[in-house]
């Protein structure tokens, strides 16, 4: 089985000071191999890299794309979203929602819940000490976490 993951699971992944850092870790480390998630999902992440300014954008990117297999939208999906959009969903909540065709989606937006659509409460999920190494590339991990750390004063 696999299961949809949201952009926020992602960037609690790679951002170390993300308020769902452990619960993402040891979600991906249970379900490794099973995620999936869209090139919306890649777009809103790119977003907050640029707002953050992140220059390291391509290797952040090469890390999402060994997280998840990338999904692309077709027809069908797109008139999928649009149902989601007339429910309430916001443009980005209605794509997640259409794209995860029936996957339980990985996340802590609440609008999956109204949609009807199953979902893991990343923001319930049990909390476990941070451990900044998620599978057996916990070096290339490590320097994802470095990166998008805020800068340590001395």
């Amino acid at each position: 089985m696999s299961f949809y993951v949201e952009s926020d699971f992602l960037l609690a992944l790679i951002k170390e000071d993300d308020w769902l850092s452990s619960k993402a870790g040891r979600l991906y480390k249970e379900h490794e191999g099973d995620l999936v998630t869209s090139s919306h999902a890649l777009l809103e992440i790119l977003m907050v890299l640029d707002m953050e300014e992140v220059e390291e954008v391509s290797e952040l990117v090469a890390d999402i794309l060994e997280i998840a297999e990338l999904l692309y939208v077709d027809e069908e999906t797109a008139f999928q979203a649009a149902f989601y959009m007339e429910e309430g969903a916001t443009p980005f909540d209605a794509f997640h929602a259409a794209l995860s065709d029936g996957r339980t989606i990985i996340g802590s937006d609440k609008n999956y819940d109204e949609l009807g659509l199953e979902r893991i409460r990343l923001e319930d999920w049990p909390l476990v000490p941070r451990n900044p190494s998620l599978s057996n590339s916990s070096a290339r991990t490590a320097e994802v976490y470095r990166l998008l750390s805020p800068p340590h004063s001395l």
